[in-house]
């Protein structure tokens, strides 16, 4: 079966469960399919995903991934010991783990088109991550700054590291206690991966963005905190900071190698 169609195929089987989504018209182009499909992924329910479905969606994702740009995290330049950066998509980043800035209720993102790193994970995982995360959740709420481990399925991450991380909201600013949530959520990734074995990890920038922590107060506290850590001082872990943006990249590398 060719990529085109599993993807339409994928398509077909998602409107046909009754997907919220108004969808009349297919898209003739493979870029419009795609975007559709995401669309698709993203606002379906957490529910049990036929076998011959998740078949088809494992194999269009993997193929898709072998045709992008995935970052092996351990070629990344150190910039301080048990440190790197790395810009671009996170759902690329080939590492042990990486860490979602999730929401309480473990459920992603289910806004289409979203530039979140929450949607942007669990589509490169796949549906199966929903999945599991509400049957894992059971309709309770993670508190912040903790840690939920799962398989990273079609991701080239082996793990993900689920955190919510505190949302003090823009213009505000935080709190000692957010302040205190924010070193809980890296502290407590940091501690899982070690429990793991694991040697790499990949942070997104939790709680800046739209959450609405300042980002160089986030960065900074990021950075402090991945450093004092044990695993990252023994040389246990290394600690990759994912950014996407120019800005925050230039804010990450100058706080990196100061």
């Amino acid at each position: 079966m060719t990529q085109t169609q599993r993807r339409l195929a994928l398509i077909h089987a998602l409107i046909g469960e009754g997907s919220r989504l108004e969808t009349h018209l297919i898209p003739g182009t493979e870029k419009q399919q795609e975007k559709l499909l995401f669309d698709l992924m993203t606002v379906r329910p957490a529910a049990p995903i036929p076998e011959d479905v998740l078949t088809l969606q494992d194999a269009w994702l993997q193929e898709r991934l072998a045709t992008l740009p995935v970052t092996d995290a351990g070629a990344l330049e150190t910039l301080r010991p048990g440190m790197a950066l790395y810009r671009g998509d996170i759902s690329l980043l080939q590492a042990d783990a990486v860490v979602n800035a999730a929401n309480g209720r473990m459920q992603g993102c289910f806004s289409p088109r979203h530039p979140c790193v929450d949607r942007a994970i669990h589509l490169g995982a796949g549906m199966q991550l929903r999945w599991r995360l509400d049957r894992e959740m059971n309709g309770a709420r993670d508190g912040r700054g903790g840690c939920r481990v799962t398989p990273g399925y079609n991701l080239p991450a082996k793990y993900v590291l689920h955190t919510v991380g505190p949302a003090p909201g823009r213009g505000k600013p935080p709190t000692d206690r957010y302040r205190a949530e924010l070193i809980s959520c890296y502290r407590s990734c940091l501690d899982a991966a070690d429990a793991l074995g694991l040697h790499t990890v990949g942070f997104c920038c939790i709680s800046a963005g739209s959450f609405g922590f300042p980002a160089e107060e986030a960065a900074g506290i990021a950075i402090r905190t991945v450093g004092e850590h044990p695993a990252v001082q023994a040389g246990r872990i290394r600690a990759i900071f994912c950014v996407y943006g120019a800005k925050d990249e230039a804010l990450y590398r100058q706080m990196l190698s100061a």
